[in-house]
């Protein structure tokens, strides 16, 4: 329906703005300003050249993780994909909460290296912290999220629970490849992640 997926694009550009605008106004409130002047554009062009493989790295995994539901949909049922697409969505609520945990501990291992300090420990405790959070998760979808999809979904959805119970362990190499993009960002070779994604989704 072309008219839900200009309302989702809308909401989506919607949620960005007030993300940009709620930054802005933080910005401001800390008595600092916005000005063109003083921009040395030879850095930004030098972050923008350093930070173009993160692009191309996120562009590759939405391509490989949507398309086992692509594949899905042009091989089996439209109701195989429903029940497919509901377990994916549960098992991947992991990913975000991940991700908000390393980013909250990002500027703090940051810091450790600006200083030159120790900061690869600090990487090795968050990796090994987050890959602890996934498994816990993921032996939660084994053994308690199952009992959940039927009371949520219906009885109809039943069958993603086989799928949820696979699915879910993929939260560990998100850790471990979260946790490794930062020692590669800080050590400027994030080029390697981006291929190592590329590599992934062609295999998908």
């Amino acid at each position: 329906n072309i008219g839900e997926l200009k309302l989702y694009a809308g909401a989506l550009a919607f949620s960005m703005f007030c993300e940009v605008f709620f930054l802005y106004l933080f910005y401001i409130s800390r008595g600092q300003t916005i000005s063109v002047k003083g921009i040395d554009f030879s850095y930004q062009k030098k972050l923008l050249r350093d930070s173009l493989p993160i692009v191309f790295q996120n562009f590759a995994i939405v391509i490989y993780m949507k398309m086992d539901q692509l594949m899905i949909g042009k091989t089996l049922s439209s109701s195989e994909l429903g029940i497919y697409s509901i377990a994916v969505t549960i098992s991947q609520v992991i990913y975000f909460f991940l991700g908000a945990l390393i980013g909250a501990f990002y500027p703090k291992i940051a810091e450790k290296r600006r200083n030159n300090e120790n900061y690869e420990d600090e990487i090795s405790t968050l990796a090994a912290v987050t890959v602890m959070i996934a498994i816990i998760f993921a032996l939660c979808c084994i053994f308690i999220i199952p009992y959940f999809v039927p009371l949520f979904f219906g009885a109809d959805y039943v069958r993603a629970a086989d799928v949820i119970k696979i699915h879910s362990w993929a939260g560990i190499f998100v850790a471990l490849t979260e946790a490794n993009k930062c020692w590669l960002v800080f050590n400027n070779l994030q080029h390697y992640s981006m291929i190592a994604t590329a590599i992934g989704a062609v295999c998908n």
